[in-house]
C-alpha cells in the first residue's frame, strides 16, 4: 500500500534503543518461579499535555541516584494525509521522579526555540569527558527532501547536536555537530568505533523521497570520527563519512563476532529490497586513523521478517549467562505473511551466514483497527518480579501496549497492557506508543515500563499493582578483581584485566570508567568483553586503554566494581642535552614540551657549588608555568666557564616527578 506521510509515518522508529557498550547485568538471582497469576500493572500519567510525545529513554542525568526519563515531542501536524503539514521545531526534556510517581518535575533540554525539527531519540552519554551525563538529538524529518511541485521546494533539516549537561538548576549548553542536512536522523550511537580511545558516533541517515514508493529511499550508514584537542581537551567530530549504502534508523555498535574490532548490528525499514536484520562486519586498520566504507563488510542476519524495526542485545535473555539478539518486524496494515512479532536471531557456526530465528512474541493479527506499521520497539528486564528476563513491547500503529512474559520453561506468554477497540467512542489507550522503557524509575527495587504516546500527547509510566512472587533470593555477592600496569607513559595504549567469578553472571561487556586524580572527572572509556573463563563460573576480560594524566580505571560487572590506579609518567621533550660551547656571551634557547601537562611548572636548574661551605646541588634559576600546549621556553644565560643545566618537573596528581639529564655548556 502506499505510503502515506500521516502524524505517525514519522514516528515510524519511536523507539528507545538501549546502548549495549553501556550496559552491566547483575549476577543472576535464585532460579526463576512463575508467579500463580500474570502480574497486573497500574497506569500513572507522567504527562499528558506533550504534542507530539515521540521517544524515551531513561537514565541517570544528574548523578542522584534516580532514573530520569528523557523524552522528545515533535509538535503539532497540521493538515492530514499527504497534505499534512510537519510542525518546524520540536522539544527535548526530562522529567525527574520525585517522592513518588506521581510527581515529576519537567526540566527543558531543547525548546521550539532552538529549531531543532524532529527530535529523534535521545542517547545519553558522556559527551565531553567531564563525568556529567549529555544528551545527544539526532533531527530530521523523513520526507523532507520530497518535491513533488515547485511550490513544495525539499528541505535541509536533518541535525545532530548534543546539549551540554552543566549541572541541577542550569541550560544545557548546545553543540552543533551536523546541521541543514538533507538526511533525517532517528538515533545516535557514541563509541570508540575506530579504536584510537576516543568516541566516535554512529548513525544512519535517511531520506523518503516519495512516500508512495520505497523505491526511492535513500539510506546511508554513516560515521562521525571523534576528535580529542589535547590542549584544550575538547571533543569535536568529522563530518559524516558514509560505510555502506543502507542500515536501520536505530543502529547498535557491538563487537558481533568477537575479534577486538566494533561492529554495527540494525534492522532495516526503510529502502526496498532489503534483509530484515543486518550487520557490519569492521575488518581492517583505519586509513589515516579514518575508518571507510572498505573497512566494512555488510552480512544479513535475516531475510525472513520482511521489514525489521529494531534488534539489539538482551543481557542474560534466557538466564543462562548468555546474552542474545532479539529483534522485532513493522508491517503495513493489513497484516500479510510474514506476521509481526518479536523474535530471537541466533548466529549460526558460520556468523557471517544467516542466523537462525525463533518466534517469542506474536503473530499479532488481526489489529483491531487501521493503522501504520507494527509492532514497535521494545525493552527488557524483569516485569513480573519472578527473576527471569520479560519484554516491554510497543504495539505502534496497531494502538495497543504489551508486556511478554518469560515462563519458567523459558517459553513466553504476551498479556495486552494497554486495549483499544477501535471505536472512536472507546478510550483510545496509549494510541500510536513508542518507548518501551523498562526500568526500576522510584528505586524500589521493582522494574515500571515507561511509553509515550504520539497522538495521545502523553507520557505514562506502568507499575506492578499485583500478581508476581517476591523478589527472588539474590545469588552470593560476585568478586571482581582489576590489574593494570602501576606505571604508564601518557595517552600510550596499555592493557586493562579483569577477573569475574560469580554464579550465572553475564557475559555483557564490562563497563569501564576513568576518575581522573587531579580534578576527580569520570569519563566513560567503553566495555570490556567477558568470556567464560577455565573454570566454571569465572570470566575473564581485557581492554586497551590509554591515560592522559594519573587516576584510577574502574571496571563494573555483574554487580560488583574494582578498581587499579596508575600514575602516569612525565615525559620532558625539547631539550638539549648535547654539549654546547660558546666563544661569547649568550643565551640558549629551547622550547619544551611536557606530558601530562595541565598547567604544570617546571623549573630550569644549574649545578651551583658554594665556596664558602664546600658543597653543590642543583639551583633553580627559573620558574616556568606550560601554555595551553604544555610548552614552555627556558633561556640558559651561559656564564664564563663550564656550567650544566637540567630541567625539572615536580611531580603533581596528573603524573609523576621527572628530570632531564643534564646539559654541559663551555664558554
Amino acid at each position: 500500500m502506499p505510503r502515506v506521510p500521516s502524524a505517525f509515518a514519522a514516528l515510524v522508529v519511536g523507539s528507545s534503543a538501549a546502548l549495549v557498550l553501556a550496559t552491566v547485568v547483575a549476577a543472576q538471582a535464585a532460579a526463576p518461579t512463575d508467579p500463580a497469576t500474570p502480574a497486573s500493572f497500574s497506569r500513572i500519567d507522567v504527562d499528558t499535555k506533550l504534542t507530539g510525545a515521540a521517544f524515551s529513554v531513561s537514565g541517570d542525568v544528574f548523578g542522584t541516584g534516580k532514573q530520569d526519563l528523557v523524552v522528545t515531542a515533535f509538535g503539532a501536524f497540521t493538515g492530514s494525509g499527504q497534505t499534512s503539514t510537519p510542525p518546524a521545531a520540536g522539544t527535548v526534556q526530562i522529567y525527574r521522579p520525585g517522592a513518588t510517581l506521581k510527581r515529576w518535575t519537567k526540566v527543558p533540554v531543547v525548546t521550539e526555540a532552538d529549531g531543532i525539527t524532529f527530535p529523534n531519540q535521545p542517547t545519553l552519554a558522556d559527551v565531553n569527558g567531564d563525568g556529567a551525563t549529555d544528551v545527544i538529538v539526532p533531527g530530521g524529518y523523513f520526507f523532507d527532501t520530497y518535491s513533488p511541485a515547485p511550490q513544495v521546494p525539499p528541505k535541509n533539516r536533518g541535525s545532530i547536536t548534543w546539549w551540554e549537561n552543566k549541572g541541577e538548576g542550569k541550560a544545557f549548553v548546545r553543540h552543533d555537530v551536523v546541521t541543514a542536512s538533507p538526511f533525517s536522523y532517528h538515533a545516535v550511537q557514541l563509541a570508540d568505533l575506530d579504536g584510537d580511545g576516543i568516541k566516535d558516533m554512529v548513525t544512519t541517515g535517511e531520506q523518503g523521497k516519495s512516500p508512495q514508493s520505497p523505491a526511492d529511499d535513500i539510506v546511508e550508514l554513516q560515521y562521525l570520527k571523534g576528535r580529542l584537542d589535547g590542549a584544550t581537551d575538547a571533543r569535536t567530530f568529522d563530518a559524516p563519512v558514509a560505510l555502506g549504502a543502507n542500515g536501520g534508523s536505530l543502529p547498535v555498535v557491538s563487537d558481533v563476532d568477537r575479534d577486538g574490532k566494533p561492529d554495527i548490528v540494525s534492522a532495516q525499514y526503510f529502502g526496498a529490497g532489503q534483509p530484515s536484520y543486518l550487520w557490519f562486519k569492521q575488518s581492517g586498520t583505519p586509513t589515516g586513523g579514518a575508518l571507510t566504507a572498505d573497512n566494512f563488510t555488510m552480512h544479513a542476519i535475516s531475510s525472513e521478517q520482511g521489514p525489521g524495526f529494531q534488534i539489539k542485545l538482551v543481557p542474560n535473555l534466557r538466564g543462562d549467562g548468555i546474552d542474545r539478539w532479539v529483534g522485532t518486524n513493522h508491517l503495513s496494515y493489513p497484516l500479510t505473511a510474514p506476521e509481526g512479532g518479536v523474535f530471537e536471531l541466533t548466529p549460526t557456526a558460520a556468523i557471517t551466514e544467516p542466523w537462525t530465528s525463533t518466534r517469542l512474541a506474536g503473530p499479532f493479527s488481526p489489529r483491531p483497527t487501521f493503522g501504520q506499521a507494527a509492532p514497535g520497539v521494545f525493552g527488557s528486564g524483569d516485569l513480573d518480579g519472578d527473576g527471569d528476563v520479560d519484554l516491554a513491547l510497543s504495539g505502534d500503529g496497531d494502538r495497543r501496549l504489551f508486556w511478554v512474559e518469560q515462563t519458567g520453561t523459558n517459553g513466553f506468554v504476551t498479556h495486552v497492557l494497554e486495549d483499544y477497540d477501535g471505536t472512536t467512542t472507546s478510550v483510545p489507550g496509549m494510541g500510536q506508543a513508542g518507548g518501551a522503557v523498562v526500568a526500576d524509575l522510584d528505586g524500589n527495587g521493582t522494574n515500571e515500563m515507561a511509553f509515550s504516546s504520539f497522538d495521545q500527547n502523553t507520557v505514562a509510566v506502568y507499575v506492578r499493582s499485583g500478581g508476581g512472587p517476591a523478589a527472588p533470593v539474590p545469588a552470593p555477592a560476585p568478586v571482581l578483581s582489576v590489574s593494570a600496569p602501576a606505571t604508564v607513559t601518557a595517552g600510550a595504549p596499555t592493557t586493562l584485566s579483569a577477573s569475574l567469578s560469580a554464579a550465572g553472571a553475564s557475559t555483557q561487556p564490562a563497563r569501564v570508567t576513568f576518575t581522573a586524580a587531579r580534578t576527580g572527572a569520570v569519563t566513560q572509556v567503553g566495555a570490556m568483553a567477558l568470556a567464560p573463563g577455565a573454570t566454571a563460573g569465572t570470566f575473564t576480560g581485557s581492554i586497551r586503554v590509554r591515560a592522559s594524566e594519573s587516576g584510577t580505571f574502574a571496571v563494573a560487572a555483574g554487580g560488583a566494581t574494582a578498581s587499579a590506579a596508575v600514575t602516569v609518567r612525565t615525559t620532558i621533550k625539547g631539550f638539549s642535552t648535547a654539549t654546547k660551547r660558546l666563544k661569547k656571551k649568550a643565551t640558549i634557547k629551547d622550547t619544551i614540551s611536557v606530558r601530562p601537562g595541565f598547567g604544570r611548572t617546571v623549573h630550569l636548574q644549574r649545578w651551583t657549588c658554594s665556596s664558602a661551605a664546600p658543597s653543590c646541588r642543583w639551583k633553580t634559576v627559573s620558574s616556568h608555568r606550560l601554555n595551553g600546549k604544555n610548552r614552555a621556553t627556558v633561556a640558559i644565560k651561559a656564564p664564563k666557564g663550564t656550567s650544566f643545566w637540567r630541567v625539572s618537573a615536580p611531580g603533581t596528581k596528573a603524573g609523576s616527578a621527572a628530570l632531564t639529564k643534564s646539559r654541559t655548556v663551555k664558554r
